[in-house]
């Protein structure tokens, strides 16, 4: 009832201000209902959807974040094999600058030997 008292009062005072009569007719306030009850559904429709799309971005942050914290655990992990392979490479390339004076002194031994070979 409230709502029809609103209807009335401001179809008064629409004549009031534009000098136009307005009749609330039970036909047209029926139609001003529907009207209402489409705005709302539409709204409705309109909410419902961004909080769907919310609802989506969240679960897509939260698999995010438990793929981040995976990757973090696997890289803990395999921080002590990283730290063994490093010392592995440098043990290596010791052994390798250790032997390289013997290699280049052959290389030279060979390639005078090559030189010798192609001469004749």
């Amino acid at each position: 009832q409230m709502f029809h008292v609103d209807v009335k009062n401001l179809a008064e005072t629409f004549e009031k201000e534009l000098g136009r009569t307005t009749y609330v007719t039970p036909t047209s306030y029926l139609e001003l209902i529907i009207a209402l009850k489409l705005s709302l559904e539409k709204k409705r429709v309109e909410i419902m959807t961004a909080k769907k799309r919310y609802e989506t971005g969240l679960e897509k942050l939260a698999f995010a974040e438990a793929s981040v914290n995976t990757m973090k655990k696997e890289l803990i992990d395999l921080q002590p094999v990283l730290e063994k392979a490093q010392e592995d490479t440098a043990a290596l390339m010791v052994v390798i600058q250790e032997k390289l004076p013997i290699v280049e002194e052959k290389r030279g031994v060979v390639g005078a030997d090559a030189a010798v070979a192609q001469g004749e």
